[in-house]
Order: C-alpha cells, then structure tokens, then sequence
C-alpha cells in the first residue's frame, strides 16, 4: 500500500514580484528578511488546544549572506515533520528569493514517509516516497510555488499592502502536482476572548470553480496568526502534520491558544 507523502508545508508568500531575469532560473517570489535570527521555541497542540509536543522555528544566516529556515514540528512518541528553505539576498539584501525547500516526515521510530523537495534553480518538484520511488515535474520560470517561509509571503496581507496573494503550492500525493493558491486576511473583529493585535491569514487551493467546490469541504484549513504590534512577528499556524495525517497547532511559546479563537 502507497504511502501518502508530506504536503506542500506551511509558511511562505510575500509579494509575488522581483522577476528574475530570462537567462536564469529563478523564483518570482520576493519575501522580506526576517527581523531577527535564531531559534523560536514553540509547542505542537491539536486543534481544541492541548498539547502534543514541541516545535521550533529557527532563522540563520549564513556566511554567503545566504539565509536558511528550519521549521521543526513534533508529536511526542509519534511523527515529526520538518521544513528546511535556503534563500539567497536580492535588491541588495533587502529581500529574499527561495532557492530550494524541503518537506520530510517520519513516523515514530524513525519510519520515514518520504520527502517533497523544490529546486528553484533547476525549476523541477522532487517526490520521494517512502519506499525510494521519484517522481519529478518541471516547473515554469520565474516559479510561485511556495513550500516553507510563508511567514515571510504573508507579510503584505498582515501589513495592509495587500488585500490578496496569489502563489503556488506543489503536491505529490497522488503525483506530483502544482495547484494555484490564494491567501487572504480572515475578516470581522476578534471577539473578546482574541487579541485585538493578532491576525489571522487564511489560504486555500484553487482547483478551478467546479472542483473547488467539490473538494473544498473536505480541505483542511490553513491558517497562519501575525502580531500587527510586532512588525508581523510570526505567532502561530495551524496545517495538516503530513498528507492525509491530523491537523496541528503550532504556537509560538508564551502565547495563549485561547487567543487565537480556533472555534472560528
């Protein structure tokens, strides 16, 4: 029996611009650095807020001037799941432009469920399934595909420089697949028990509008909180742990679940 493959992960879409130029290979998604560098301690809940185990963030960079992400997603005796990015400086370090992204889980034990993998420069998604099998799809230049820092392609939404971002999602279940997404702030007022600085940005694949509209109740949904007071600090995300697994928390250490309004 096939094993599912990790999804297109979490995290990533800043503003779709900054084309490369036509003799290279590049993403068209330019993101903003990071405010800081270093780890950011978080935990892994489920989706009524009880936690499951631990989680990290964690921004470096490196002597090139290169920046790497790692995102780390732990269930305690179960599965992790972890995201990897490396981006390279544009506009004169002002942004950043991804150059390959990873998608690995493994089950406890160490059983691995196979890996997704995007290669910006060589324009090509990388399946690996659990059992070593490969299966690769060439992607357009000036790609949109967004696998890891989508706390960063978020920004502009959270910032009011957008009211709606478009970008890609690569998928291997099933074959590996590119899917147009879509992500927009989720509106109305928190209610009393929220913080009134928190934002949240919701994204969902577009299949077209007859299949999405079939597909879209069964969709898990995908969110990312910001804190507005912040600059757009990276609060929480809420996602599927791998292709077909359960729907986890990830929240940012020191903040409350509760004040995040799951029940919406």
């Amino acid at each position: 029996m096939r094993r599912p493959l990790p999804p297109a992960g979490w995290l990533l879409v800043l503003a779709a611009c900054s084309m490369a130029p036509a003799a290279q290979a590049e993403s068209s998604l330019s993101l903003s650095r990071p405010r800081s560098f270093g780890d950011i301690a978080a935990q892994t809940l489920d989706e009524t807020g009880q936690r499951l185990g631990d989680a990290r963030v964690r921004f470096a960079e490196l002597p090139n001037g290169d920046v790497s992400l790692l995102s780390e997603i732990h269930i305690d005796g179960g599965a992790t799941n972890r995201l990897t990015a490396r981006l390279a400086p544009v506009d004169g370090g002002a942004h950043l432009r991804p150059l390959t992204e990873e998608s690995r889980t493994e089950l406890a034990a160490g059983h691995d469920l196979g890996s997704l993998q995007i290669d910006h420069a060589a324009r090509v998604v990388r399946c690996t399934s659990a059992t070593g099998e490969r299966a690769e799809l060439a992607m357009d230049e000036g790609d949109r595909v967004a696998l890891a820092p989508m706390n960063l392609l978020f920004l502009p939404l959270v910032r009011g420089e957008a009211t709606e971002i478009a970008f890609q999602i690569a998928i291997c279940r099933g074959g590996p697949r590119i899917v147009e997404a879509r992500a927009r702030l989720v509106p109305g007022q928190p209610d009393a028990t929220t913080r009134p600085e928190l934002a949240e940005v919701r994204y969902e694949l577009d299949f077209g509008p007859v299949l999405s509209a079939v597909v879209k109740p069964f969709l898990p949904r995908v969110s990312l909180w910001f804190d507005r007071a912040k600059d757009g600090d990276w609060i929480a995300h809420r996602m599927p742990l791998y292709s077909a697994g359960p729907t986890v928390m990830v929240v940012r250490a020191g903040v409350s679940p509760e004040a995040l309004g799951l029940d919406r």
